[in-house]
């Protein structure tokens, strides 16, 4: 049945991404993401889309993670990382980069924009995959049960601006691994410059930003070793959030990786800040 659903669901994408081409006015409604609720233990893939500001082809590998998103809705997550040449900062543009995208983006060897990775699956050939390659990767990676659950809990007041994030890691299966929790804060809906194919435009919709890792590079190492089915772990982080952000279209992005696994993603979560 899983097998059936695939070949269902990548054909449906294939017709969508034949029909979009061309990318017309790119990301032109301010619509925030859907939520992501785990809390029925689905599954939940993460694609980071490695882009920049000065990439024209970005722009056209974002409207393809926008359509994996309308075809899985909430079980996948999207985040835009700008890191690299195209997303460096330069006069007149706006800087997206971030100490951990930069360390991400070095560490994973990659070379240019676009590219992305599905929950950081290492296919033997690096952790990048081309836009093309990304609906049947998704499709691929939801494919495997949830082997944990990540719960969001965001306390945020709005006079001061300070942001307390706890997020609450189960397990599902009993395994062992080296595990990492990370906590980065997404903003949606930015206007700013972004080269394209067709010219630059002014008022571009970047979707996803990447904005800071509220938790380090890596996250948190939260067990080594064997984990139990339904061990629990708790973690904990805090920021004020800076005054350029827009409090109303911030996310907090949670995800779980392990580090003995060539720090492959074993699940992701997705919450508003307020």
């Amino acid at each position: 049945m899983k097998k059936l659903t695939k070949l269902f669901a990548a054909a449906i994408f294939a017709v969508g991404v034949s029909s979009c081409d061309k990318v017309e006015e790119p990301y032109k409604k301010n619509v925030n993401p859907t939520p992501v609720d785990t809390t029925e233990n689905k599954k939940v893939v993460l694609l980071e889309d490695y882009t920049g500001v000065r990439c024209i082809n970005c722009p056209e590998a974002g409207e393809v993670a926008h359509q994996l998103q309308d075809l899985y809705g909430d079980k996948l997550i999207v985040l835009g990382v700008h890191a690299g040449f195209y997303a460096w900062e330069q006069v007149n543009w706006p800087n997206f980069t971030t100490e951990a995208g930069e360390a991400w983006n070095t560490f994973f060897g990659f070379q240019t924009n676009p590219i992305g990775t599905i929950n950081r699956i290492n296919s033997g050939n690096g952790w990048g995959f081309d836009s093309d390659a990304w609906g049947a990767a998704v499709t691929d990676a939801l494919d495997d049960d949830a082997v944990a659950k990540l719960t969001i809990s965001n306390d945020y007041d709005e006079i001061s601006r300070s942001l307390n994030v706890k997020i609450s890691t189960e397990f599902l299966s009993q395994m062992s691994g080296d595990y990492y929790v990370s906590v980065i804060l997404m903003e949606d809906s930015i206007v700013a410059r972004q080269k394209t194919t067709t010219g630059t435009i002014e008022d571009y919709l970047h979707r996803h930003v990447m904005r800071e890792s509220l938790n380090g590079i890596w996250g948190d190492q939260i067990q080594i070793g064997a984990v139990n089915t339904n061990d629990k772990f708790n973690t904990e982080c805090s920021i004020t959030l800076n005054e350029n952000y827009n409090e109303d279209h911030c996310h907090i992005v949670a995800f779980v990786y392990d580090n003995e696994q060539n720090k492959l993603i074993l699940q992701a979560s997705q919450k508003k800040i307020k």
